[in-house]
Parts: structure tokens; sequence; C-alpha cells
């Protein structure tokens, strides 16, 4: 996958979610984390 990334400080800062399959060139939706993964968490065992 080839994703466009911006770094402060030897930092990830910020990524595209616009990425590219590195072998075929198709264009896909790069992942990303929760935003509060604590909740997800809560959520599962509710």
């Amino acid at each position: 996958m080839v994703v466009k990334v911006i770094f402060e400080d030897y930092e990830i800062a910020g990524y595209l979610l616009d990425a590219e399959c590195a072998d075929c060139g198709s264009l896909l939706t790069a992942p990303c984390p929760l935003d509060r993964p604590e909740g997800h968490i809560e959520d599962w065992n509710n």
C-alpha cells in the first residue's frame, strides 16, 4: 500500500486516507485507528 504521510519531529502527524495498492495501482482507502478505542471495546461488552 502506498500512503502519503506528514511527519513532525520524526513522528507521524497525519496521513491521507486515499491510498494506492503497491502491486496493481488500484485506488483504495487506507485503514485508520479508531478515534476512541476505549468506547469501541465497551460496545463489544454490551
